[in-house]
């Protein structure tokens, strides 16, 4: 499976989203025939609350627990993980818009912009990103090499936990 299909795939999920403010959502990406299918975890809308980033650690914690009977069911055409969740971005240059995310508070910042995103980690370990700004219909999705933080980390552990023994 190439990249263009989890990102096409990862498209198609932020694309068809027509409200904001919307629960986060963590998908199972399974490879069917010639594209990506992406199946909920949970039903859309239930999430639990809390900050969306620490929620999917703590799930991907509460999964390893359960390395042995996770890695017995998982199916043979699983291909990874997404995630989706809306977040703030700052625009601007690049460098001005890292410093200001790492501020306290980029919901205060003045070129804020909420954001839809969706980030994939598959069983070979590629990470994928996807984002929308809000009011704009363009979607950008890559592969953008390994992302770090909470989100892709989490990702990562239950791609690990559920591959476990796997060949």
């Amino acid at each position: 499976m190439s990249g263009r299909e989890v990102c096409a795939a990862l498209t198609a999920i932020l694309r068809e989203r027509t409200e904001w403010d919307e629960a986060p959502c963590l998908y199972v990406m399974y490879r069917e025939a010639d594209h990506v299918r992406l199946s909920p975890v949970l039903p859309e809308g239930i999430w639990p609350g809390g900050a969306p980033a620490q929620v999917l650690a703590d799930m991907a914690a509460d999964l390893s627990q359960f390395q042995d009977i996770a890695a017995a069911i998982t199916p043979a055409d699983l291909l990874g993980f997404a995630f989706r969740t809306e977040t703030w971005g700052v625009r601007g240059p690049a460098a001005s818009a890292l410093d200001a995310l790492r501020g306290p508070r980029p919901s205060l910042h003045p070129d804020r912009v909420e954001q839809r995103f969706m980030w994939a980690v598959t069983c070979d370990g590629a990470h994928y990103v996807a984002m929308q700004n809000r009011g704009e219909r363009e979607i950008l999705a890559r592969k953008p090499g390994a992302h770090t933080g909470k989100i892709p980390a989490a990702l990562e552990q239950m791609i690990r936990t559920v591959t476990a023994g796997a060949n």
